[in-house]
């Protein structure tokens, strides 16, 4: 698998952990830098040009890697950045969960 598509694999994959990331990570509240939240409004848009809903049968499909980069450069993110943004929060959890509170946030907005 190319890196583009473990990256696409990655985020559809980790939309489904949100849930329960949030409901067992205690209540501690962490400032989200500018990055940050380029970072979760590219995931929120990711997971909806990807038709991810709140339904449980609901399959979304893999955006193309076309797509994925006209996001990526719409978020002012690059390949290098969003992939450095990951590899932080697999290290830190509770800015992870940040992230994913960020980006549901912005869903409801959507």
């Amino acid at each position: 698998m190319n890196a583009r598509t473990v990256l696409r694999t990655a985020l559809f994959s980790a939309f489904f952990f949100l849930t329960t990331l949030m409901s067992c990570a205690p209540d501690d509240v962490v400032d989200l830098g500018e990055n940050d939240r380029r970072y979760a409004a590219f995931y929120a848009d990711y997971l909806v040009m990807s038709g991810v809903s709140s339904t449980v049968d609901s399959s979304g499909s893999v955006p193309g890697a076309d797509r994925v980069d006209s996001l990526l450069v719409v978020h002012g993110l690059t390949l290098y950045e969003f992939n450095e943004r990951s590899d932080t929060y697999s290290k830190n959890p509770r800015l992870w969960r940040a992230v994913l509170l960020e980006t549901k946030s912005r869903l409801k907005e959507i």
